[in-house]
């Protein structure tokens, strides 16, 4: 038996598995039960679910230059490499990290572009929410032009804006309470 065309998914599956069930029934091959395909049919049918919350990152600064970066991430591989970043870069005791891993989280996309990012993290407040980066503080002042430097880091498909003062000083207050949820500390 032929079977020609492509497309209708489990369809056609189901066709394959009828035709091929039928040859090894015919004595063509070995028997499987009805079970078997039961248990293929329904691991089939569970479908696979994206992530889909946003990765949330924010950098905010005291006042003794210390940059603290909260962020819930996609993987313990994505937070190992925002540390050790931020090690290389900083110095291992030269910044605070609250990172979690939320595993119904999308990949953080900005990740590639760390090394670009070191700089303003140093400096002041920055938020980056899924596909969104917002500056405060000092990373917003329009004489360091940081604005201008990460549209063009970032490019389209990215918003990078600034924030008001008050919006900047309720988020940093808000990513300095403890969570107790099991995420780590270093």
């Amino acid at each position: 038996m032929d079977i020609v065309g492509v497309g209708g998914g489990r369809r056609c599956a189901r066709a394959v598995r009828r035709a091929c069930g039928a040859r090894l029934l015919n004595g063509n091959g070995p028997h499987q039960d009805g079970a078997a395909d039961a248990k293929a049919d329904a691991a089939a049918s569970i479908p696979t679910l994206a992530p889909g919350k946003a990765s949330v990152t924010i950098v905010t600064v005291d006042v003794s230059g210390v940059p603290t970066f909260t962020a819930t991430v996609n993987s313990n591989a994505e937070r190992q490499r925002l540390i050790d970043t931020m090690s290389a870069r900083l110095g291992a005791d030269k910044f605070h990290a609250n990172i979690s891993v939320g595993p119904d989280t999308k990949p953080a996309s900005w990740l590639d572009k760390l090394d670009a990012l070191m700089p303003v993290f140093t400096q002041a407040q920055v938020s980056i929410v899924g596909e969104k980066v917002e500056l405060s503080g000092s990373a917003a002042d329009s004489k360091f032009d940081w604005l201008g430097k990460l549209k063009a880091l970032f490019g389209t498909g990215w918003t990078v804006d600034t924030k008001d003062s008050q919006t900047a000083a309720s988020d940093a207050q808000l990513a300095t309470v403890k969570d107790t949820s099991g995420r780590a500390e270093c």
